[in-house]
């Protein structure tokens, strides 16, 4: 249902499961091969998809496991979050501003605010050569 529910075709729905990716892999703790297949599957479909809007939806998700279960995205999504950094679809690279600046900006106790390889992520967004992105940061 969780991946039927991110497919949706409407963005309020689609968006507001996305927060729900962390708990849903937790449920598999004693299992790692199950985590590892949502894993997969959250990454054939959203992460490496040919449309923009997957991409986001992929960023958002990623986002709801790195303010919830810091082992889960260092483990299964850290590397692919911040490659998006590199997206060719500038609202890709906003999205990514916005989730990076909420976090560094407003979480309390933000778990990655003092990672270098984060830092070194927002460093290049304030460089990017859109306007909207660095406006984000």
């Amino acid at each position: 249902m969780f991946f039927k529910f991110c497919s949706d075709n409407v963005v309020t729905v689609s968006r507001s499961v996305c927060d729900a990716l962390a708990p849903i892999i937790e449920k598999f703790d004693d299992d790692e091969v199950k985590q590892a297949g949502i894993v997969r599957v959250v990454k054939n479909r959203f992460f490496r998809a040919k449309t923009f809007r997957k991409r986001q939806l992929y960023i958002q998700m990623v986002s709801g496991a790195m303010m919830q279960k810091k082992e889960l995205f260092e483990k299964y999504f850290k590397l692919d979050f911040m490659s998006m950094v590199n997206d060719r679809c500038v609202n890709v690279r906003i999205t990514l501003a916005k989730v990076l600046r909420h976090h560094f900006l407003k979480e309390i106790g933000g778990e990655f605010v003092y990672d270098e390889l984060m830092n070194d992520t927002v460093r290049v967004l304030k460089q990017d050569t859109s306007f909207d992105v660095k406006y984000q940061l």
